[in-house]
């Protein structure tokens, strides 16, 4: 029992080509494009000015910021470029803190001295390794 079954229209779907627009052109097909006509509007071209950049370096013992990390500077004293040694000593902070915690009692267990113990309470001073001469000084409290 073989049945002719015809297979364009199933589902209720049309595989014909849909109806064309009105007032809608025929594609071109395969003709070449008119040389004489543009495809975008010709840009004015662009004026570029000329990019001027100054690098500023600031070397010496004025101009450098000092932390709490070795900087690299040249030594005024021995005229060398060198990477400073770190050495913290005990300034204003070290001795507000340790007065802080003897009012509040700390005196009793020697918690005062604390704060001479932590780098982070102290002073950096910045020497030269070569020459041995400071070259700057970090305060905490300035």
């Amino acid at each position: 029992m073989s049945e002719n079954f015809d297979n364009s229209n199933a589902g209720g779907f049309n595989n014909d080509a849909p109806p064309q627009y009105p007032g809608v052109a025929e594609p071109h097909g395969n003709k070449p494009p008119n040389p004489n006509q543009q495809a975008y509007p010709s840009q004015p071209p662009v004026a570029t000015q000329p990019i001027h950049t100054t690098t500023t370096i600031v070397s010496g013992p004025y101009g450098t910021v000092y932390r709490d990390i070795p900087v690299n500077v040249r030594c005024a004293s021995c005229n060398t470029d060198i990477v400073t040694v770190v050495n913290h000593t005990f300034g204003v902070l070290t001795w507000l803190v340790c007065g802080i915690i003897c009012l509040l009692g700390g005196w009793l267990l020697c918690l005062c001295l604390i704060p001479f113990c932590i780098p982070a309470c102290k002073d950096v001073v910045h020497t030269c390794p070569n020459c041995h001469a400071t070259i700057g000084k970090y305060d905490r409290l300035h």
